[in-house]
């Protein structure tokens, strides 16, 4: 197995591609990577999930650094599965099976915000592929079915940062109404077909 992160650095019918990181436990190094995303300026970041971190290269591939650190809890990280760049806000969403909870981190690798939002606790051991679409929603695949989420008033940014205010706490610790998009769940057979249900409103830890 290659445990590296290919980066195309020619276009046409045939690309070029270049490797990213090397198997380890250092820095520019990777072990058992999973979530993948790329932001606006093209940088790129790895859930990677054997070292219970989140990696940053630049657009160039080179590295820049590593946020998160291992354990239980809020801000915490146990082999990190999926990841998502908000393409507008800046804002990183990692899920986490182990801690069962979602973590929000600014590209810079700050420590924003965690939740929660499911119909049982043990739900939260099977959350996996994470999209952010920009404009504010979150979708989740999470034990059978897509979950939902929307920031709370994600154009309020008093200060100006790029990153809402309801995320940071500035104005309150309120985050993230879940957002109905059909019934019934997703999962194999034909009773689970389609977009599945939302669970509890979000509440901070």
């Amino acid at each position: 197995k290659k445990f590296d992160i290919r980066n195309p650095v020619s276009a046409g019918a045939i690309v070029e591609l270049q490797p990213i990181g090397s198997k380890g436990s250092g820095n520019n190094q990777l072990l058992f990577p999973q979530g993948i995303d790329t932001d606006p300026q093209g940088n790129v970041y790895v859930a990677d999930a054997g070292n219970h971190r989140i990696e940053k290269f630049d657009s160039q591939g080179n590295f820049v650094q590593t946020f998160g650190t291992y354990g239980l809890g809020a801000g915490k990280l146990w082999y990190p599965y999926g990841l998502a760049v908000d393409p507008t806000y800046n804002l990183v969403y990692v899920t986490d099976p182990y801690n069962k909870q979602i973590t929000v981190f600014s590209k810079t690798g700050d420590y924003l915000y965690s939740w929660r939002n499911f119909s049982s606790e043990s739900d939260g051991a099977f959350l996996q592929g994470i999209a952010a679409d920009g404009t504010g929603n979150i979708i989740v695949s999470n034990s059978g079915r897509l979950v939902r989420f929307s920031i709370v008033n994600p154009t309020v940014d008093i200060n100006q940062n790029g990153i809402p205010d309801s995320i940071e706490g500035v104005t309150g610790p309120t985050i993230g109404n879940p957002v109905g998009i059909g019934n019934p769940k997703i999962g194999a057979g034909s009773n689970n077909s389609g977009i599945g249900s939302i669970g509890e409103t979000p509440t901070k830890p």
